[in-house]
């Protein structure tokens, strides 16, 4: 592959390194935690837990919080697929990439992490908190569930990310985006991934791979223009995030509106507000960056971004699994109690993620997992 050169600081001839990016990695992953501190209820054929019949009607904050929460779940996840895109651009005014070298560095970055989290973390947790409980081949909804992809698990990027990356390197090895239309094809490509994702057609990550494909090469490929340009101020961007959360509210989740507006029908809704919501997150990051630099604990999360993500949401299983020993009836009904609990699973997951980022790393002896 060849790439147009930027104004891109090198640190070290082992290393690039963009500041804002580095926080705008830590914001991602603390939305993605966010996004995971919500559901008492997951179902699917391998496996799931439900916590509904405690629950009966929400309060009015449990909702605003939910509907918070799918509106940061229409452009987190492109996000993050737009920074990967973005460091792979960084990692390729380091050094060329054959296939052989590009395949063997993301094997060891995302595909053993994958299976080392998923089958000694993950997934024994999981089975902790009663995940499995009502099936009939624990087994075997473990391994289609959790390693295989059709079950849930939050681990479906890792896998899905090592997809993007080969798909993404075959066009570019053959020049396909000097073609326009290229990126109406990603388009298509977009929307047939996430309905094949809603058909249960997730099989080792691939559907997502297909949605996000294209979220991961305008990160790639916007990358220079947005480190080189101006941002606009932290209003602007907090003022176009809540207009964005009322344009989520009335096009995606007002039904009375759009009575007869299927699923697929609001995908170019969700994309829109995918690459805008993403896009103010980004700049947003841009402006705060240099202000949160002399915050060590900022720092202490720059360096386990990664991690973050993989430990954090398993926890999640555990502390709900123990709700039901402190809670009662219908808990969700207060808003007082819908705000704490949110929190307590904020905090809890996030320093519990942290904790054993930390201790692996002591171990191990190592500073970074990838």
């Amino acid at each position: 592959m060849t790439q147009k050169t930027s104004l891109i600081e090198k640190e070290s001839h082992t290393a690039i390194h963009i500041e804002w990016i580095d926080f705008l990695k830590v914001i991602a992953t603390l939305l993605v935690i966010i996004g995971h501190c919500t559901y008492y209820n997951i179902q699917s054929p391998y496996g799931g837990i439900n916590l509904l019949e405690y629950s009966c009607e929400r309060s009015l904050t449990s909702k605003l919080i939910n509907y918070l929460i799918g509106f940061i779940y229409t452009f987190h996840m492109p996000l993050f697929m737009a920074i990967s895109g973005m460091c792979f651009f960084l990692s390729l005014q380091k050094r060329e990439q054959s296939f052989s070298y590009l395949v063997k560095s993301k094997w060891k970055r995302l595909l053993i992490p994958f299976l080392g989290v998923s089958t000694f973390y993950s997934i024994p947790l999981k089975w902790l908190s009663g995940y499995w409980d009502n099936s009939v081949n624990t087994l075997h909804d473990m391994l289609l569930g959790q390693l295989f992809l059709l079950g849930n698990t939050h681990l479906w990027y890792v896998f899905s990310l090592f997809w993007i990356f080969i798909i993404f390197y075959f066009i570019e090895f053959f020049n396909l985006f000097k073609h326009k239309w290229i990126w109406g094809l990603l388009l298509l490509l977009s929307w047939l991934g996430r309905y094949m994702e809603a058909s249960g057609m997730g099989f080792l990550g691939f559907a997502p791979a297909m949605e996000h494909l294209l979220y991961f090469s305008v990160g790639f490929y916007v990358f220079n223009w947005i480190n080189n340009n101006e941002v606009r101020s932290v209003h602007f961007y907090l003022s176009s995030l809540a207009g964005l959360f009322i344009f989520y509210l009335i096009f995606v989740k007002c039904q009375p509106l759009f009575p007869q507006a299927t699923s697929a029908a609001k995908y170019p809704v969700i994309t829109l507000l995918a690459l805008l919501g993403g896009s103010n997150i980004i700049g947003l990051s841009k402006r705060l960056s240099k202000k949160m630099r002399s915050y060590k604990f900022i720092t202490l999360l720059k360096n386990n971004t990664y991690e973050l993500y993989l430990y954090s949401d398993p926890l999640n299983y555990v502390l709900i699994a123990c709700l039901p020993y402190f809670v009662s009836g219908c808990f969700l009904e207060s808003n007082a109690t819908s705000i704490f609990l949110f929190l307590i699973r904020f905090i809890f997951t996030t320093a519990g993620a942290l904790l054993v980022s930390l201790l692996l790393k002591k171990i191990f002896k190592r500073k970074q997992m990838i």
